[in-house]
């Protein structure tokens, strides 16, 4: 690859003899930089019409539309003992209101046994926010991360606190 950066345009071209092409390959990449990100399109040896491209300067993509929406299977390390120690795993299940905010339910594997819990947040930008109660408990568990969409997949990564203890999470549709 090679290219160049006029201004706010950027040109690459990329010989992709190779890569799961028998022949030439060449492909040109045309963007513009605005608002942290490069997007355009491409032309040459197997592009399609109306094609786009995005490289993000810094910072995630945008959300999905569908936010928070749906189901979430959750995973989470705690190291702090007595109560937190251990892995953490089951399903969310979350609803977008009328005001932007988000209620929700989680069912399976809380500090060591099973449980639900009941709960409610906001998706600002990608940093997410929500609070759950499991049955019982009178304390909430605070969940902070941040919604990536990827070359890995949509996913939400972040730390769960409880007085104190630390718990990381990852959250997989």
């Amino acid at each position: 690859m090679r290219g160049y950066i006029e201004g706010n345009r950027v040109v690459i071209q990329r010989d992709c003899r190779g890569q799961g092409f028998n022949g030439p390959c060449q492909q040109v990449y045309y963007g513009v930089i605005g608002n942290g990100v490069i997007q355009g399109s491409f032309s040459g040896t197997g592009a399609a019409p109306n094609n786009v491209w995005a490289l993000y300067l810094g910072t995630s993509p945008p959300p999905p539309a569908s936010g928070l929406q749906g189901t979430w299977r959750y995973n989470a390390s705690c190291s702090a003992p007595p109560y937190h120690a251990g892995s953490w795993n089951g399903v969310m299940n979350f609803n977008l209101g009328a005001d932007g905010t988000y209620s929700g339910k989680a069912n399976g594997q809380w500090v060591n046994t099973s449980s639900a819990a009941m709960g409610g947040g906001t998706l600002q930008g990608n940093e997410v926010t929500f609070n759950f109660v499991p049955t019982g408990w009178t304390s909430y568990y605070i969940w902070k991360g941040r919604l990536i969409s990827d070359g890995r997949g949509v996913r939400i990564e972040g730390t769960a606190y409880h007085y104190g203890n630390t718990c990381n999470f990852i959250m997989t549709r």
